[in-house]
């Protein structure tokens, strides 16, 4: 799991992975504008098949950007939160 705030995530994209980030900065803009949608469908096939954590997550951990901590909460947690 990861907590961070949309912008910090962004930020890490648009340095490590700078041709993903611009799609989904591509996807984002036509996202809720029904006449552009289509052009979601141009972008992403193109976008690279790649987890969040291998893109951004452990090359910023490398640098000291970003920290792991561990988890003693259990999924329980969040079955009960989504349960509310």
């Amino acid at each position: 799991m990861f907590v961070t705030k949309a912008s910090f995530l962004l930020e890490l994209l648009r340095e490590y992975k700078p041709e993903l980030e611009e799609a989904l900065m591509r996807v984002a803009a036509v996202w809720n504008d029904e006449a552009s949608r289509n052009k979601i469908l141009e972008v992403w096939p193109g976008l690279e098949n790649i987890a969040i954590d291998h893109a951004v997550a452990e090359p910023a951990a490398l640098e000291g950007r970003v920290a792991v901590v561990p988890e003693t909460f259990g999924i329980s947690v969040f079955l009960t939160v989504a349960q509310s």
